[in-house]
């Protein structure tokens, strides 16, 4: 198991290398992007919604490559079997090392995109002390572990019934909008609580949290541990029962 995974691993790391194959600074044009756009959505935005720019740049950053690490996997998780259909039906591996594969792979950029957090932060003098750092540590490994069990289970539905994939996506794209990315949770006013119903918000919390220096919301931890021991129970059902089929469907 340990020398599988470290294989799909390095196949992961080889995916993002040869997408930018022959490019001068290779995948750290997504994170120039990703700042780009960054910068522009907290210079209107802080505007439009009448917040300090030292106070919203920070938040906004931090939430937004929190959310691109997260919307790109479910994107390209609900996929996973499709697009890598000529390995399950040539070769006798087990399915989640697939969905592994396309989630290390965004780990890998999602380090690359960390790098405009660790600017953000140096750059407003946010100082974060080694407990904070060990509780963000803590939420992003929960966040990986969250969002690899939710492609192991979208990545079977999708591969079962095909038009799930535009529905995923469509919904991927709406929670932009309903999660707490580029406005505060407290602008829902009496409706506040409401947001606790958002797993996303959970997930972006115990990263966003910590690294901003703020007090660390146990409650936050508690929803995301809940959710993903209920996803890894999920997940492990479908496997059991349809693993054998997942060739059928392809």
């Amino acid at each position: 198991m340990k020398n599988e995974l470290l294989l799909w691993s390095k196949i992961a790391w080889f995916d993002v290398k040869s997408k930018y194959r022959r490019t001068v600074i290779g995948p750290f044009w997504m994170t120039i992007s990703n700042g780009i756009i960054i910068l522009f959505l907290a210079l209107i935005y802080s505007k439009v919604l009448s917040r300090n720019l030292y106070e919203f740049f920070p938040y906004l950053s931090v939430g937004y490559i929190i959310w691109v690490f997260i919307s790109t996997s479910l994107v390209e998780g609900n996929i996973s079997f499709i697009s890598y259909k000529h390995i399950l039906l040539n070769i006798k591996i087990k399915s989640y090392f697939l969905v592994y594969r396309v989630m290390i792979r965004n780990i890998f950029v999602f380090f690359h995109n960390a790098l405009i957090i660790a600017f953000v932060l140096i750059y407003f003098d946010i100082n974060i002390d080694l407990k904070n750092f060990l509780y963000a540590f803590l939420g992003f490994t929960l966040l990986a572990l969250n969002l690899l069990v939710t492609m192991f289970i979208v990545a079977y539905l999708c591969t079962r019934f095909r038009d799930f994939t535009q529905v995923i996506n469509s919904i991927v794209s709406l929670l932009f909008f309903a999660t707490p990315i580029f406005w505060y949770p407290s602008m829902l006013g009496e409706y506040r609580l409401y947001i606790n119903a958002n797993p996303i918000y959970h997930l972006i919390e115990i990263i966003r949290g910590p690294l901003l220096g703020g007090n660390v919301v146990e409650l936050n931890y508690y929803f995301s541990l809940a959710y993903t021991l209920v996803l890894f129970i999920v997940a492990y059902l479908i496997h059991v029962k349809f693993s054998k089929k997942i060739v059928f469907w392809l």
